[in-house]
């Protein structure tokens, strides 16, 4: 699919494939390659997400936005509180393609 559009891309899969083929997987730094460049990106969460489906994309982006801190003072019980929160979202130009692995 990638080379079919002259994309180097992002392969998406659960981490479950890890253990299927190992020379598929060549580790460069911290991130892992396939032999034709695409970055794989895997996470425990695909597991249950993604299930038996390998996901294609170009590059991911992300955003977020300046942080927010909030403050209460309950007088009462002699307690101060701040949270800090910031929106952060990832998200891509173009998913190229999908396939499901049958086992």
């Amino acid at each position: 699919m990638l080379a079919q559009t002259n994309t180097v891309g992002f392969i998406h899969l659960g981490a479950q494939w890890l253990a299927q083929d190992v020379e598929v997987f060549t580790r460069n730094g911290a991130a892992l390659r396939s032999p034709g460049g695409h970055t794989y990106v895997v996470g425990g969460g695909y597991v249950d997400g993604l299930a038996d489906t390998i996901v294609a994309t170009s590059q991911p982006y992300g955003w977020r936005d300046a942080p927010t801190v909030r403050e209460a003072i309950d007088e009462r019980h002699n307690t101060f509180a701040a949270v800090a929160e910031r929106s952060f979202v990832v998200g891509v130009e173009a998913v190229v393609g999908a396939v499901t692995v049958t086992p």
